[in-house]
């Protein structure tokens, strides 16, 4: 049964729920907010500069405690990728960029600290090291897939360890992109499912058993 957590201002972007049982979410007018599982008010964990419009898709990292989170809609030289702390006040968020990119990413943990950070760079999927008990990238971005889809900010692929799921845009037309989707398994490209229409984004589930097509 549904469970109401906590009231918003108005537009959600996805969130992340931690083995704490603390979610973090973007709101639109507010920032990332931050919630106990079981429901109560929110916190905002991160405020909108003067002249910027967003923050949000806030993912966390394996220690529960720090997060990566998307700013957009302000000067170009702070479009990007930030790491968040929901042990830090607003104010004293780390005001410097990981990645400037116009899109969110997807954190992949291999264990130990170790996590993949796969992004999108002008239709190109990448994929590079992220040492989350530093808080930094390590190592060079290597390409994972071409001639990828995407849908403004939203989400273009879902990726666990071993298994990559992502939109491979055939066609652009002015009532959205199109395409089919792709599985990638053991660094294989495999063509399946045969969904084609408009999509926005998907999403691995737990078991790694099924897609999920918003």
């Amino acid at each position: 049964m549904p469970q109401a957590i906590c009231d918003v201002s108005t537009f959600v972007s996805s969130g992340s729920w931690s083995l704490d049982n603390v979610i973090i979410f973007g709101d639109l007018t507010r920032g990332v907010m931050r919630v106990p599982a079981s429901g109560g008010m929110s916190v905002a964990l991160t405020a909108l500069a003067h002249g910027e419009s967003f923050q949000g898709f806030p993912v966390f990292l394996p220690d529960g405690r720090h997060f990566l989170y998307h700013r957009s809609g302000g000067p170009e030289d702070v479009n990007g990728i930030y790491v968040g702390s929901i042990d830090v006040e607003p104010a004293k968020q780390d005001a410097r960029r990981l990645l400037a990119l116009p899109q969110v990413v997807q954190v992949v943990s291999l264990g130990d600290n170790k996590v993949k950070l796969v992004y999108l760079r002008e239709g190109t999927l990448i994929a590079q090291d992220f040492d989350a008990a530093k808080l930094k990238l390590t190592g060079e971005a290597a390409i994972v897939a071409e001639q990828v889809g995407n849908s403004l900010v939203f989400g273009f692929h879902a990726a666990s360890p071993n298994t990559l799921a992502y939109r491979c845009c055939v066609q652009c037309s002015r009532k959205g992109f199109l395409g089919r989707l792709l599985w990638k398994i053991c660094k294989r490209i495999q063509e399946g499912f045969g969904v084609n229409g408009q999509m926005f984004k998907i999403q691995l589930s737990a078991v790694l058993l099924r897609i999920m097509i918003d």
